[in-house]
């Protein structure tokens, strides 16, 4: 079921998006991003990324290149914690650098990481800014553009996550919301992009 934008609602109070339509991009995964092809109708989705950060890819292709499985992929997403910030980075960085040797191009970032204004401790604001202000500066060089490069801080609070979807048409959706009380549907609201 499509909500009034058009999108599948990622609110767990609105109807669940079959399994089938997306990828789920987990945590530190050993398998590295997770990537889609243009045109195969997938999204990749991440969720409680309560202190994490999500990382999102897009390009396209030119139209006279070849069919889209054959271009390689278009899309890719990384759900990272701050420890393993770098690596998860390299190989998202390895994953894209092919595929713009084939073509891709228009290359677009979209970040979500927590406020580092918001954590608790000095010794977090300061190691979160530094983790944020290298990670844009990478972001960068990959995209080769500051404007495209599009930033979602989120509010710290044990009782928050946030969850993040790339869908086929490169748009972008960012939530926070609570984790709910037993029994309660968690509310959910839209994070805006902040630079």
């Amino acid at each position: 079921m499509a909500s009034q934008d058009g999108l599948i609602p990622l609110s767990p109070d609105g109807l669940y998006p079959r399994p089938e339509d997306y990828i789920d991009v987990q945590m530190d995964s050993k398998d590295g991003p997770s990537h889609a092809f243009e045109g195969d109708g997938k999204f990749l989705y991440t969720s409680s990324l309560a202190t994490c950060i999500g990382i999102v890819i897009s390009g396209t292709y030119p139209p006279e290149t070849c069919p889209p499985r054959e271009k390689g992929y278009d899309r890719f997403m990384i759900h990272t914690s701050e420890l393993m910030e770098e690596e998860n980075y390299a190989a998202l960085r390895d994953e894209v650098e092919a595929p713009k040797a084939n073509g891709l191009q228009d290359l677009e970032a979209h970040v979500t990481a927590c406020d580092p204004i918001s954590n608790t401790s000095q010794a977090e604001v300061v190691s979160s800014t530094e983790t944020q202000k290298s990670l844009k500066e990478r972001l960068r060089e990959l995209v080769r553009s500051d404007a495209r490069i599009h930033w979602y801080p989120y509010q710290f609070d044990p009782s928050y996550d946030a969850s993040m979807a790339l869908f086929s048409d490169r748009s972008v959706i960012v939530e926070q919301g609570t984790l709910g009380d037993p029994g309660q549907p968690p509310s959910r609201w839209r994070l805006d992009e902040k630079n």
